[in-house]
């Protein structure tokens, strides 16, 4: 049984956190255990507010499921308290695969993450070997970069992933949907290895909501059915921009002048 235990945030619009993680889990036929660390409520004008369920209410259910997992993946985690129940749960998951989707905003630009908790996610749950799927913007944050710099320089992404290695994660996907040009360019670094880039066209038109949190739980998804990093990486790409293809179709066209 190929089984995946996702650790993240409710949405209530139903486009991002566990719903997303639920599709993307399905497309992978890969059975889900879903703990939820916050319900959020969102909808098409934005972020309104954010409620947290008490750090060891969620670890003590997830708890039960840890042990009997392939992976873990973790999205929204709302503190620092939360992110140091993640990394404790970590210690309980042995043979476990790790996804960390550091979640510090929302699509819209709500913030999550104060500079505590930027700093607990590096010292305290990256340092325990895991995988880490931050977009370009949750790279500079963590890091303390310039976005900009990633977006346009792609040794400086490659830098920037090391860094990460550096502080303990056991490899890095540094998504490239908030970079510019007609190719997007995700950046795979395992340690020992040298950088692996997945390119694909860019779809134009809007994004969605959720696709980091899909990109993550299918990248889960992917290595407990046996892919390869690169793979698993290649495959959670496709399944977002699938999704996104199918959100641009059911748009209404924009009316002629």
């Amino acid at each position: 049984m190929r089984r995946v235990l996702v650790v993240a945030g409710r949405d209530s619009s139903g486009r991002a956190g566990l719903d997303a993680d639920l599709d993307a889990a399905r497309a992978f036929q890969v059975e889900l255990a879903a703990i939820a660390t916050a319900d959020t409520i969102q909808d098409e004008r934005g972020f309104h507010a954010m409620n947290a369920r008490p750090h060891g209410t969620w670890s003590a259910e997830a708890q039960v499921h840890a042990s009997g997992v392939q992976a873990i993946k973790f999205g929204l985690l709302p503190g620092v308290q939360h992110v140091r129940a993640a990394a404790r749960l970590v210690a309980l998951a042995t043979g476990a695969r790790i996804v960390v989707d550091p979640v510090l905003a929302a699509s819209s630009g709500a913030d999550f993450a104060d500079d505590a908790m930027v700093t607990a996610y590096a010292a305290e749950l990256f340092a325990l070997g895991v995988i880490v799927t931050p977009n370009l913007p949750e790279a500079a944050r963590l890091l303390a970069l310039d976005a900009a710099d990633l977006v346009q320089d792609r040794e400086a992404r490659v830098a920037a992933a090391r860094r990460l290695l550096d502080g303990g994660a056991a490899a890095v996907v540094l998504k490239d949907g908030h970079g510019g040009g007609a190719t997007a360019a995700d950046l795979v670094l395992e340690r020992g290895a040298d950088p692996l880039w997945l390119e694909a066209a860019r779809i134009p038109g809007a994004g969605i909501g959720g696709s980091g949190c899909r990109f993550a739980t299918a990248l889960a998804c992917a290595l407990v059915s046996g892919a390869s990093l690169g793979d698993a990486a290649h495959a959670a790409g496709e399944l977002v921009r699938d999704r996104i293809r199918a959100a641009n179709s059911a748009r209404p066209a924009p009316e002629r002048p």
